[in-house]
C-alpha cells in the first residue's frame, strides 16, 4: 500500500496485486466424460489417443486505488489488466496462417471481439462513498458485496480468486442500539436499453427502456462486527491485551423479482429483425420494433446466517470458528416462452448450503477442520460445468424434455465460485461447491522463520460425499477422496509464492453410468505467485 501525499485535502492511496499462475492437470477428463475438464483436443480428434495433459499460464494485475476527498468522501477504483489472460493465447495476427504461430513471436493486446472474449483492460468497480458523524455510511455505484465467509456473497479479493460478486447498488449502513444494520438497492439486470437499438440515433446518454423488464433486488444486514477505525482497535485490544472471547454475527436477506422479461434472444426471425450482432450477455442489438418483452414472473429470497468466533489465549495462539448458512427459496412462473400454457412450465426453488471453518494455531503449527453442505437436484446435470436442468434454450423442443418438464422443484444449492477448499474436484473437475457433504481436515508447519519471511507447508484431505446421488453421473454415493500438498513462501516485502499439488480419487459419483466406466485419477500441479502493494 501507498498513500500520496496530503495535497489540498485530497490524497490518493494505492492497493494493488499482481499474479502470475502456471497450472498442469494431467488427466482432468477422468477418461469417461464425467468431468467438466475436456479432454485435450490431440485425443478428442485422434491425433494423440494417449494425450492426457492440460498445461497454461495466466497472470493478472489489480490496481484498487482509493481517492480521498476530504475526511469523509472517498471514491474507490477497481481494475483488472490482462485478467486470467492464458499466456500466448492473443499472438499477433497477420494474414499468413502459418506466421501466426511459427514466425511471428509478437504478442497483441486482447481485445473483446477481435482476438479474445475480454478487452485487456476491464473496471471491475467503482463505487463513491460517504461516511459522515462516525456511523453513517453511503455508497454508490459498482461495488464488491462479500457476507461472511463468502458461500454465497464472495468480494473475490483472495490470491486465488476469479470471480466475485460485485453489484451495482445504492448501500446505507448505520449503527443503531450497537448494531449494525446495512440496507441496498441492488440494479441486478435493468433490461433493454437504447445501447442495443440500431434505429435510434446516438443518445449520448443510453437510457433504459421501462422498469417492467427490470431485475430489481433488496437487500438488509443486521449484526454485530467491528467496521469502524475505533471499532477494530478495541477489537484488536479485547484479543491481545484482554485475551477475551469475540464473537460477529450478521443476519442477511435478499429479495429479488422480475416480472417481464427482455432478456431473451428474438424470436422474430424475419430478416428486418435479425439482430445486427448479440453481445457477450445473449442481449440482441436490432430494431426498436423488434425487441418483445416476455412473461418470467419471478421471485427469489435468499436467506443467511453468519457467527464468528475468536480468541488469542497467549501470545503466539489463536483459536477461529466461522459458520455461515445459505438459502435459496423461490420461483419462475414461466422459465420458457411458450405460445401455449403448460400446468408443468412452472419451477419453485428450493437449496440450502453451509459451511463451517474451524482454526487453531499455536507457535508453527496450524490446525484446521473445514466441512460444508450444498443440497442437489436429481436431474441429468449437475448444473456448472454439464448443463442446467431449469430451462430449455429450444422452446419448440422443451415437449420433448422430460428432464426439464419434470424437474418442477429445483433443489441445487451452488456455492459461490471463489469458494475454494481444493484444487480439483471442486474448483475443475465440477465447478463449484453443490449436491454434496465435504469434510477436509488439514495441518500446516511453519518450516522456516527468518528476517522478512516465513516458509510454511500444508497437507489437506477431503472426501465427498453426494448429497442426492442419483444427480451424479454415476448415480453413486462418494465423489471421491482429494488429497492436497502446500509449500509457501511468504516474504514481508509483499512477496508471496505458493507450489501446490494435488492428487484425486473420483469414486462411485463419477462412474459413466450409461457404459458402466470407472473414472482414472486426476492430479495438478499449480504455482500461484503474488505480489502486493
Amino acid at each position: 500500500m501507498g498513500v500520496t501525499p496530503y495535497v489540498g485535502g485530497v490524497w490518493l492511496e494505492h492497493h494493488g496485486s499482481f499474479r502470475i499462475r502456471p497450472e498442469l492437470l494431467l488427466g482432468g477428463d477422468l477418461g469417461v466424460g464425467t468431468s467438466g475438464v475436456p479432454e485435450p483436443l490431440a485425443a478428442a480428434t485422434g491425433d494423440d489417443s494417449d494425450a492426457s495433459t492440460l498445461s497454461w499460464a495466466s497472470m493478472r494485475i489489480r490496481y484498487e486505488p482509493i481517492l480521498h476527498i476530504g475526511r469523509n468522501l472517498t471514491v474507490h477504483l477497481g481494475i483488472d489488466a490482462l485478467d486470467n489472460l492464458v499466456l500466448g493465447s492473443t499472438h499477433e495476427a497477420t494474414s499468413d496462417p502459418v506466421a501466426i504461430d511459427l514466425t511471428n513471436d509478437a504478442a497483441a493486446s486482447p481485445s473483446a471481439g477481435r482476438n479474445g472474449w475480454r478487452d485487456a483492460l476491464r473496471v471491475r468497480s467503482l463505487y463513491g462513498r460517504w461516511f459522515a458523524f462516525d456511523f453513517f455510511d453511503l455508497r454508490v455505484g459498482r461495488m464488491p458485496d462479500p457476507f461472511g465467509i463468502g458461500v454465497s456473497r464472495n468480494d473475490g479479493e483472495c490470491p486465488d480468486c476469479d470471480y466475485g460478486t460485485i453489484v451495482d447498488a445504492m448501500r446505507v449502513g448505520f449503527e443503531l442500539s450497537g448494531f449494525r444494520v446495512e440496507g441496498s438497492w441492488e440494479f441486478t439486470a435493468v433490461g433493454a436499453t437504447t445501447a442495443q437499438l440500431t434505429d435510434v440515433g446516438d443518445q449520448g446518454q443510453d437510457k433504459d427502456l421501462g422498469q417492467s423488464d427490470d431485475v430489481q433486488g433488496f437487500t438488509i444486514t443486521i449484526g454485530r462486527r467491528p467496521v469502524t477505525d475505533a471499532q477494530l482497535e478495541e477489537r484488536r485490544v479485547a484479543l491481545d491485551e484482554k485475551r477475551e472471547w469475540v464473537f460477529d454475527w450478521s443476519v442477511f436477506s435478499s429479495f429479488t423479482d422480475q416480472q417481464l422479461s427482455s432478456l431473451e434472444p428474438i424470436a422474430d426471425t424475419s430478416v428486418s429483425c435479425s439482430p445486427s450482432q448479440v453481445l457477450a450477455n445473449g442481449q440482441p442489438v436490432t430494431r426498436y420494433e423488434c425487441m418483445q418483452l416476455y412473461r418470467r414472473g419471478a421471485f427469489f429470497w435468499r436467506p443467511g446466517l453468519w457467527f464468528h468466533l475468536e480468541r488469542h489465549p497467549t501470545f503466539d495462539e489463536s483459536l477461529r470458528l466461522d459458520i455461515e448458512l445459505q438459502g435459496l427459496v423461490g420461483n419462475v412462473t414461466h422459465p420458457q416462452r411458450l405460445e401455449e400454457a403448460d400446468s408443468q412450465e412452472a419451477k419453485d426453488f428450493l437449496g440450502f448450503g453451509g459451511a463451517v471453518e474451524l482454526e487453531y494455531q499455536s507457535d508453527a503449527w496450524h490446525l484446521g477442520f473445514d466441512g460444508g453442505f450444498a443440497t442437489g437436484d436429481d436431474g441429468d446435470y449437475v448444473g456448472v460445468l454439464d448443463g442446467q436442468n431449469i430451462v430449455e434454450p429450444d422452446d419448440d423442443a422443451y415437449a420433448q424434455n422430460d428432464n426439464v418438464r419434470d424437474n418442477r422443484k429445483v433443489t441445487s444449492f451452488f456455492f459461490n465460485r471463489d469458494y475454494r477448499v481444493d484444487l480439483i474436484l471442486f474448483r475443475q473437475v465440477l465447478g463449484t461447491i453443490t449436491n454434496t457433504v465435504y469434510f477436509k481436515p488439514w495441518i500446516a508447519r511453519d518450516l522456516l522463520r527468518m528476517d522478512g519471511g516465513t516458509l510454511t507447508a500444508r497437507l489437506d484431505v477431503l472426501y465427498a460425499m453426494a448429497a442426492v446421488p442419483e444427480g451424479t453421473p454415476g448415480d453413486g454415493r462418494s465423489w471421491g477422496v482429494e488429497v492436497d500438498g502446500r509449500l509457501g513462501l511468504k516474504l514481508d516485502m509483499g512477496l508471496e509464492t505458493t507450489l501446490a499439488a494435488g492428487v484425486l480419487i473420483p469414486l462411485d459419483a463419477l462412474d459413466n453410468a450409461d457404459t458402466g466406466k470407472s473414472p482414472d485419477p486426476a492430479f495438478t500441479v499449480q504455482i500461484l505467485g503474488t505480489m502486493k502493494f
